[in-house]
């Protein structure tokens, strides 16, 4: 756990942040930060917050305070990435092909529970496909996974997704887990914002 960062927003104000590497020059150690952030808001109003995930082909030396200002030279992709409120059940679109593969992001937010998550994989019809076996998330840690490799079925010689899957995928826990996704677009491994939400 890092030191927490605490900011006074004014009414209809806005702030942007950058992780280590882009708000100062460029280190290899720490680097830019990997991980996962938890938002918490103290006063009468609401926040709308965004997070932007770049593939970097090149950094220059002393990266400027605010990413706005590096050249477009520097990005191959990028995608927005909403602020997520734990739940037990989240929805999202997935997609397995030869150009497009969907990736997901499982954070268990609990400081004391550890979190056990399965994967189900629905075709457009709302037919079951494949049930991931169940993984144990320790507390305050993240895992990541391609829909694919999760559900277990990446053996061609018996798997559902031979000639691609377009469907969703329901992704559940015990505990409150917060959950984010992107399709990674192939070959170049471009990322493409996917949308998640909490069951109701």
């Amino acid at each position: 756990t890092l030191d927490p960062l605490q900011l006074s927003l004014p009414g209809l104000g806005s702030v942007h942040l950058g992780t280590k590497g882009f708000i100062q020059p460029y280190e290899p150690k720490p680097g830019v930060f990997d991980g996962w952030a938890r938002v918490t808001v103290t006063g009468p109003g609401k926040i709308l917050g965004t997070a932007e995930i770049l593939q970097v082909s090149g950094v220059p030396v002393g990266c400027p305070p605010v990413i706005c200002l590096r050249p477009s030279a520097v990005y191959r992709s990028d995608a927005v990435v909403y602020p997520v409120k734990a739940a037990k059940a989240f929805r999202a679109a997935a997609v397995i092909s030869p150009y497009r593969h969907t990736a997901f992001s499982v954070v268990n937010p609990s400081k004391t529970e550890t979190a056990h998550v399965c994967l189900q994989l629905y075709q457009t019809e709302g037919t079951l496909l494949a049930q991931s076996e169940i993984t144990s998330i320790p507390p305050l840690q993240r895992r990541s996974f391609f829909a694919r490799e999760w559900s277990a079925l990446d053996t061609p010689q018996n798997s559902p997704f031979k000639d691609g899957f377009y469907g969703s995928a329901r992704i559940f826990s015990d505990v409150p887990i917060a959950v984010g996704a992107l399709q990674i677009l192939l070959p170049e491994g471009k990322l493409v914002t996917a949308v998640v939400t909490p069951e109701p």
